[in-house]
């Protein structure tokens, strides 16, 4: 029976007749290319022309998969470069590393396989063994699991279901007793760093998995829970800095986008007049402090929020609108060394609630904005509208009340 020819349109537009995959396409495609006087040379990354022949393609990826586990077992693959990165992280750049391992050896051979980076790389965790990793007892991650050949109890979202539910309650703790980031800057490296950091936030991790369902305390070790959470904490609700070291000074490589913007403070939360950037913000600080006093905010005014971190944003968007205005008037050297989010939280830490905050609720600080307050607010006492009516009516009666008796004495 005829073959069915199917025409199909190449990159450049031009048509050309295919014939479905089989041997004697395999033959043709090499007699084309040598009648061309050309060599046929393939590319995983290229797909147009290469040869689909099945026996042709196993030979070649056996080929070129024997040049890759050569290369890797004369230079294995170090484990503990992912000591301080999430299992994700480590298994893609494992991915990486043998693309990149199949690429050469393809190249050295000028030859291909028809199929993608994930087809290649998959083909090849097949085939890796213990000796293509470089291990140490103490790495955070197995080469099994880094070649996903470990069965998961937990699927990847469940996996960061917790590790974002973790983060969440670790930001709570340190919301109101942070981590100075200047008992870092005594260490040598960022991997001292990063570990130092991990040694902090152990004892308050281990009590957070054992709240953990029991599948996941048997599969996710302490040491996994603390790389997976890492990218997920919110720099500002775990740091404060009053070092000289900038932060990515301090964790080099291993610096999370999200603790980029950890403001600027003096020990103790407060802020000194002077030059540079610090002088700034005790100006900043001063012109707020002045604004509010006239109209101080109401805590009671953030009551209509359905959630204590909503409540807080709001709070912080206040302050934001008077940082706006203000950082205007900065150089723009002054607005690179302090970002606006950095000021606002800056500003919300070191303002004297007293001069700035009432609170005619029924609700305590605490109450209001949960975690993300300041434990300094507290000081700011609920009095209910109607209490303070209540009394400021009962001052009046008992002044009223003394100054009649004093009267009544000028008369005995």
């Amino acid at each position: 029976m005829e073959s069915v020819k199917r025409a199909s349109v190449d990159r450049l537009g031009n048509a050309s007749l295919c014939r479905p995959p089989g041997f004697f396409r395999c033959i043709s495609m090499w007699l084309v290319a040598l009648a061309l006087g050309e060599q046929l040379v393939f590319s995983r990354f290229d797909s147009v022309g290469a040869v689909d022949c099945p026996q042709l393609q196993e030979s070649v990826k056996l080929l070129a998969a024997n040049k890759v586990l050569e290369s890797l077992r004369r230079e294995p693959i170090s484990l503990s470069a992912f000591n301080y990165t999430t299992l994700e992280f480590a298994q893609s750049t494992t991915n990486l590393i043998l693309a990149k391992e199949m690429d050469n050896a393809l190249r050295e051979h000028s030859k291909s396989f028809l199929g993608s980076d994930d087809q290649c790389t998959a083909f090849l965790r097949r085939l890796l063994t213990a000796n293509c990793f470089k291990t140490r007892p103490d790495d955070t991650y197995s080469w099994q699991q880094v070649v996903d050949r470990v069965p998961m109890l937990l699927s990847y979202h469940e996996r960061e279901w917790l590790f974002e539910a973790t983060a969440e309650e670790i930001d709570l703790e340190f919301r109101r007793n942070k981590i100075d980031l200047k008992t870092f800057e005594s260490t040598k490296t960022a991997e001292e760093a990063v570990q130092l950091l991990f040694d902090k936030l152990t004892p308050v991790v281990e009590e957070l998995m054992k709240k953990w369902p029991e599948e996941a305390i048997r599969e996710i070790s302490l040491k996994q829970c603390l790389a997976g959470v890492k990218p997920l904490l919110v720099g500002r609700m775990v740091f404060q800095h009053t070092g000289t070291k900038t932060v990515s000074e301090i964790f080099g490589p291993y610096l999370e986008p999200n603790w980029m913007d950890v403001p600027l403070a003096k020990p103790q939360n407060t802020l000194t007049s002077g030059s540079g950037i610090y002088g700034r913000l005790y100006q900043m600080q001063d012109e707020i402090t002045a604004a509010l006093s006239k109209k101080k905010i109401d805590f009671k005014s953030f009551l209509k929020y359905p959630s204590p971190q909503e409540a807080f944003q709001r709070l912080r968007g206040r302050i934001r609108r008077h940082v706006v205005q203000l950082r205007e008037k900065w150089t723009p050297y002054e607005r690179a060394a302090a970002t606006e989010d950095g000021c606002v939280d800056v500003i919300l830490a070191t303002l004297d609630p007293a001069k700035v905050f009432t609170n005619t609720s029924d609700k305590t600080a605490h109450e209001i904005f949960g975690g993300y307050g300041e434990k300094k607010w507290e000081e700011v006492i609920p009095t209910p509208s109607g209490a303070v009516a209540v009394y400021n009516q009962v001052t009046q009666v008992c002044l009223s009340v003394s100054g009649a008796f004093c009267l009544a004495l000028l008369f005995v």
